[in-house]
């Protein structure tokens, strides 16, 4: 985040070895110097951001040499070990501005394991047994929840992209035998609930499992040990049993039955710890009038149906009198969304109203360009000392960094914390963000057909009006994403700052916005900034 890191001077030899072969790019008229420019920018950046750059690269079709594709994915790979977030997460309860932030950062695959199974993926394609190799070399650092209730946290591991690339790469071993051995060497790995589903699917696409009993069974053996963590088994259980339900149809009849009484094991023993309190869902009627609150189903319930109806043996369901009763364990703790924010998000909803109930024209520039001015303007306040350990660490023991403890503790009054900044940072930059995609509800410029909606209200058809103060809004973003508060915010959770940064980027497609953002973060004297919005106008340019 410093500047006076911001794209240093390249030395040509520093990225000799990954310059494509004359003739061999799988994209035409792409600018070298461009592609040689990212990845000397990547080798200096953070390291999660550089090897997701690297990765990009390739998976883009940038680099046309084999050669250097091999390279720079091992490079990629090396530089992942050092990413600040070891494993993806995702929202296991509660919905507050950071959990909910981390919930969308993760799917951008910038994780340890994440990066380094997406850098085995793309070395598939290249050479299957180096890939091979490399999955084999990546580490799952899922650490035991050290807390006896385990309920505070608010996120739970998501190794989704993991399992995807172990199923790439087991497809590719023909022999039985080696694929079975390929497999069983993960086994040790088993360590967490949220692994259950993912890796029973990866079994269930093997062809002939029926005849691979060793397997199944030291699968079924893992499962009593795995670590104890409500919220991870609260969030999980539904889908696991479901899992295991569909795994023991598919083994062979001797193998069922070790299945069974395994995984019963493993439900009661995580039963009987006692499940986290759940917000109540709601079921909403098709025309939006009525909600009906959704029963919570007990996982002894789903247990019965989804396994034990498979077993031939007598008590193999989950009986009550087995268990020991439990109250669930406590809510995570939330921490709403500010009243600045709130009051402004109204003004956001009023501005977004594309039916017969929108705003005129006139009013609807006026009261635009007012938002901007007063978005723009707001600031956080001046802040009293807190010392960094108060920073907050949502995702509990998988992630480095101080207790989840400190996300519930309030200021001194007068004061505001780490927490605030970050979820400042985040209000803020989601705010300015969305101006950008609120074109799609702006007024329809005059002239426009009406058009009758399937709940009868009327709305304008045709181009929408230009935001007014559109490119305020753009350099607004820019400058936030490197200022005080977002240095801040970078220095305790990279992944928090890139989220919103990364959002605005979509899925590099080529589109007008997506290159105006990618301009302006290609100008910004922000190392990270300067090097997606280069990645960006690269991959999201025709070619």
């Amino acid at each position: 985040m410093d500047a006076r890191l911001a794209i240093l001077p390249l030395l040509g030899a520093l990225a000799l070895h990954a310059q494509p072969s004359p003739g061999k790019s799988t994209r035409t008229g792409v600018d070298r110097g461009e592609i040689q420019a990212v990845i000397g920018m990547a080798r200096v950046a953070p390291p999660e951001f550089g090897a997701d750059a690297l990765i990009t690269l390739v998976e883009s079709g940038m680099i046309g040499d084999r050669r250097a594709q091999r390279d720079l994915l091992e490079e990629a790979f090396d530089m992942a070990g050092n990413a600040q977030e070891k494993i993806a997460l995702k929202r296991g309860s509660g919905d507050s501005p950071i959990t909910s932030a981390l919930h969308g950062a993760f799917r951008n695959g910038v994780d340890q394991a994440s990066l380094r199974s997406r850098a085995s993926l793309a070395l598939l394609r290249i050479d299957s047994a180096a890939a091979r190799d490399m999955f084999q070399r990546i580490e799952l650092p899922i650490q035991p929840n050290p807390n006896a209730s385990g309920c505070e946290q608010q996120v739970v591991p998501d190794l989704t992209l993991y399992y995807v690339a172990m199923w790439e790469v087991a497809r590719g071993i023909p022999e039985r035998a080696h694929l079975e051995g390929f497999l069983r060497s993960h086994l040790a790995r088993l360590r967490s609930t949220a692994q259950i589903t993912p890796l029973a699917r990866v079994f269930m696409q093997v062809p002939d499992l029926e005849r691979m009993p060793a397997l199944i069974d030291a699968f079924a053996l893992r499962l009593p040990d795995l670590d104890r963590d409500p919220r991870v088994f609260s969030t999980y259980h539904e889908q696991s049993i479901e899992a295991i339900g569909q795994l023991v149809s598919s083994v062979a009849p001797g193998s069922r039955d070790r299945l069974i009484q395994e995984s019963r094991a493993w439900a009661i023993r995580n039963i009987d710890q006692g499940l986290c309190a759940e917000p109540v869902r709601y079921a909403v009627s098709f025309d939006g009038n009525g909600r009906t609150p959704v029963a919570m189903t007990r996982p002894e319930e789903v247990f019965n149906r989804e396994v034990a109806r498979w077993s031939r043996t007598a008590g193999a369901d989950i009986l009550a009198s087995d268990l020991v009763p439990h109250e669930p364990g406590p809510p995570a703790a939330l921490r709403p969304n500010s009243s600045d924010y709130t009051e402004h998000f109204r003004t956001h909803l009023l501005l977004s109203r594309d039916d017969d109930t929108s705003l005129d024209l006139a009013r609807w520039r006026g009261e635009m360009e007012s938002y901007i001015a007063r978005l723009t303007a707001w600031n956080l306040p001046s802040p009293a000392p807190v010392p960094d350990a108060a920073v907050l660490n949502p995702a509990g023991p998988n992630v480095a960094g101080p207790s989840a403890a400190s996300f519930s503790a309030a200021p001194h009054p007068g004061t505001f914390n780490a927490n605030d900044r970050l979820s400042f940072y985040l209000e803020k930059s989601d705010l300015l963000s969305q101006i950008l995609f609120i074109e799609k509800h702006a007024p329809a410029a005059p002239g426009g057909r009406v058009m009758i909606t399937a709940v009868g209200t009327r709305r304008q058809t045709g181009p929408r009006v230009e935001i007014p103060g559109r490119d305020r809004v753009m350099t607004a973003l820019v400058d936030w994403f490197d200022g005080e508060t977002a240095r801040q915010v970078y220095t305790a959770r990279r992944l928090v700052w890139f989220s919103p940064v990364r959002d605005l980027l979509g899925t590099y497609e080529d589109s007008d916005r997506t290159l105006s953002m990618a301009e302006l973060y290609a100008r910004s004297q922000n190392q990270v900034l300067g090097m997606y919005g280069r990645l960006a106008k690269l991959v999201a340019t025709p070619q």
